[in-house]
């Protein structure tokens, strides 16, 4: 009757051993996913940083080429001013 009892304990430990291994697989998978979430994250705040740069940039841009615009309108200031820019 020992060895039966002790037979049903080994398999106890066996099916609690690949329980522990199912779990650690499932804590791997699970930190692998973390982890390429948060690389996804990473690179949507890097993208937006850099849309944001750009938008930035382009405004700046924008802001530079108007004065060019309106010194085209034929006042002898701006006019001046353009003559001495075309030069």
């Amino acid at each position: 009757m020992k060895l039966t009892s002790n037979s049903g304990i080994l398999d106890i430990i066996e099916y609690q051993k690949e329980q522990i291994k199912d779990l650690q697989n499932t804590k791997d998978e699970q930190l692998s996913n973390m982890q390429n979430l948060l690389d996804q994250q990473r690179q949507a705040l890097q993208d937006k940083k850099v849309l944001e740069e750009y938008k930035s940039e382009i405004n700046e841009l924008k802001a530079l080429k108007m004065p060019q615009e309106d010194m085209k309108d034929g006042s002898s200031i701006r006019g001046e001013a353009q003559e001495e820019i075309e030069r």
